[in-house]
């Protein structure tokens, strides 16, 4: 004996006080106390609730491995293959979460889809191992019942009534600029009218003016054609928004 005491491949059941005596003329008992540290162990009660585009994930710790969690990882993927092979692990920001946290939120998922989450506890001396769990998020059929509730009566609502509405609207846009225009460019020949309210008209170049009403004008045209195009198109498929 060499006075020393070799443990191999010891544990976290391995801890606690350990003797070594010898016994002659002289015996003595030598006593040391085994603390093991290790990774954390995998965390528990891990949960995740799931609406319909994000989740959130619930976790609690049973304890620290010796030392002090410094972070915190989740991840997610889609359950369904693609190919036979899930998809790698998408990470969850933050990619380093607190180590005083015990949740984190998931955001983009799709509605009606089934998604592997995973997390783990990190300390100095790597991460422990992680702790999976499947869920499902829910159904959304609120798109459905919009497009339900805006297409009532579609097939029988006249489209050239609409486009015969949004005609006259531009219409009318267009001739109250055209007369803004007039009676701004006849007002600014007579300074002398608007002393305080038009100073430096004369060097006021009317020109700038039309043209930002012309772009305004313009934009306001694109958009209303548009929105007529989409419009049509929609109303004239209804079937295709049903559930």
């Amino acid at each position: 004996m060499d006075g020393g005491l070799l443990l191999r491949q010891v544990g976290v059941d391995d801890e606690g006080l350990y003797e070594c005596g010898v016994e002659n003329e002289t015996a003595y008992v030598d006593r040391v106390n085994l603390t093991v540290r290790t990774e954390p162990p995998p965390l528990v009660n891990v949960t995740v609730h799931a609406s319909t585009i994000l989740a959130l994930i619930l976790w609690n710790v049973a304890g620290d491995g010796g030392h002090p969690i410094i972070d915190f990882t989740a991840q997610y993927r889609s359950a369904a293959p693609v190919n036979n092979t899930l998809e790698p692990w998408r990470p969850i920001s933050p990619n380093h979460i607190s180590p005083n946290s015990r949740q984190v939120d998931v955001y983009h998922l799709e509605p009606n889809a089934s998604y592997w989450f995973r997390v783990w506890a990190t300390n100095a001396l790597g991460p422990g191992p992680p702790v999976e769990v499947l869920a499902t998020t829910l159904y959304s059929d609120q798109e459905a019942e919009l497009y339900k509730h805006f297409l009532e009566g579609a097939e029988s609502f006249d489209t050239r009534t609409w486009l015969a509405a949004v005609c006259v609207v531009m219409g009318t846009l267009a001739v109250l600029a055209a007369g803004t225009c007039a009676v701004l460019c006849r007002e600014w020949r007579r300074p002398e009218l608007y002393k305080h309210f038009l100073e430096g008209a004369e060097s006021f170049d009317t020109r700038t003016w039309l043209a930002a009403v012309c772009v305004v004008m313009g934009t306001l045209a694109v958009l209303a054609a548009g929105t007529c195009a989409v419009l049509c198109r929609e109303w004239r498929r209804p079937g295709e928004h049903t559930p």
